[in-house]
C-alpha cells in the first residue's frame, strides 16, 4: 500500500498536497507565523528541486535523442 506513496511520483504529490494545505492556512492565519513558515519551507523547497530535476532529465533525454537522430533508420 505505502509502495505508490513512498515512490518518487508518489511522494511528489503528497507533498504538493502538504505545501497546498500549508498555503490556504497560510492565507488564513498570516504569512509571518513561524508554524506556517516551517511547512512551507520543508514541503517548498523539496516540491520544486523535483520539479527541477524531472525538467532537466526531460531536456537531457531531448538532447540525447537529437544528437542521434542522425544515426536512427530512416523510412
Amino acid at each position: 500500500m505505502l509502495q505508490g506513496v513512498l515512490s518518487e511520483k508518489g511522494m511528489l504529490s503528497l507533498l504538493i498536497a502538504i505545501f497546498g494545505i500549508s498555503l490556504g492556512i497560510a492565507r488564513q492565519v498570516g504569512l509571518l507565523n513561524a508554524l506556517i513558515i516551517v511547512p512551507l519551507a520543508v514541503t517548498g523547497i523539496p516540491v520544486s528541486i523535483m520539479l527541477f530535476r524531472i525538467y532537466f532529465e526531460r531536456m537531457q533525454r531531448i538532447s540525447k535523442y537529437r544528437q542521434s537522430e542522425p544515426r536512427l533508420v530512416k523510412p
